[in-house]
């Protein structure tokens, strides 16, 4: 993914791939110092999305003491969306929700838009299809309370959170409002 990014930055600055990949890696080592306030063992790439040169980018930062998860790009790239994306993962915290633990965060409306989140311990349920029905059940169960306490959170407004505690509509779903009165 590193050399995808690298080779298309090339492309579009009219520089050398070895110049770009450089660039890459400095930045993304500059960024993880400035965001952790420590110094990364290893920095991998581990979803590439987005146009351009691989904005947005989501590494796994390795440093002595945890393994943290950093997503950044440019505003005009993500739209702001991990400094939402913290705001949430905060809110549901504190009610109790299990969400990745926040280290650092954009403020919404910085350019460089970022999250950095620690790594949540677990495995896919995927991986044990020997899974009893009393620990089915269990998982189920949990999963539930984490549901109910997540929409227990009160926002202004309904939808998509389009700021900090801000949804996107003014009403709840008017097309389901509106179905009784359509026969629907």
């Amino acid at each position: 993914n590193l050399k995808r990014a690298a080779r298309a930055r090339a492309r579009l600055t009219g520089g050398s791939y070895a110049k770009a990949r450089a660039e890459l890696e400095r930045d993304e080592l500059a960024l993880a110092r400035e965001v952790l306030g420590e110094t990364p063992i290893s920095i991998e790439q581990v979803h590439l999305s987005g146009r351009g040169y691989g904005e947005p980018f989501v590494h796994r930062v390795r440093t002595e003491q945890r393994t943290v998860y950093l997503k950044h790009g440019r505003r005009s790239k993500t739209a702001g969306a991990y400094a939402l994306e913290a705001w949430a993962y905060q809110t549901c915290r504190a009610q109790g929700v299990l969400t990745p633990e926040v280290v650092g965060a954009a403020t919404p409306g910085d350019e460089l838009d970022y999250i950095a989140t620690i790594e949540l311990p677990g495995t896919s349920l995927w991986h044990h299809p020997d899974l009893t029905p009393s620990v089915c059940a269990s998982v189920l169960r949990r999963a539930g309370e984490q549901l109910r306490a997540l929409h227990e959170i009160t926002l202004q407004g309904y939808g998509a959170v389009v700021a900090p505690g801000l949804g996107s509509a003014e009403r709840w779903c008017p097309m389901v409002e509106a179905a009784p009165t359509q026969k629907l």
